[in-house]
């Protein structure tokens, strides 16, 4: 059986952080939003000053809002 990914493999950052190759969040919520959070796609400085609330509510709810944009 195929382990299940964790919330930071999932959404491509830590608890506070941003990984260095993301070019910012895309938004994948479908309606769902984090209170003082914009429901959209961010750029790379707004994914900054938001990923500390992005990245605590997905480890409290387990839910996707937003993944990590890379210009691969």
């Amino acid at each position: 059986m195929a382990k299940a990914k964790s919330i930071a493999e999932e959404t491509g950052f830590g608890v506070a952080t941003m990984p260095d190759s993301a070019q910012g969040l895309r938004y994948v919520g479908g309606g769902e939003y984090i209170f003082n959070v914009p429901a959209r796609d961010l750029s790379a400085e707004e994914a900054a000053t938001y990923a500390p609330m992005i990245a605590a509510t997905a480890a409290a709810t387990g839910r996707i809002l937003y993944q990590a944009i890379r210009e691969d």
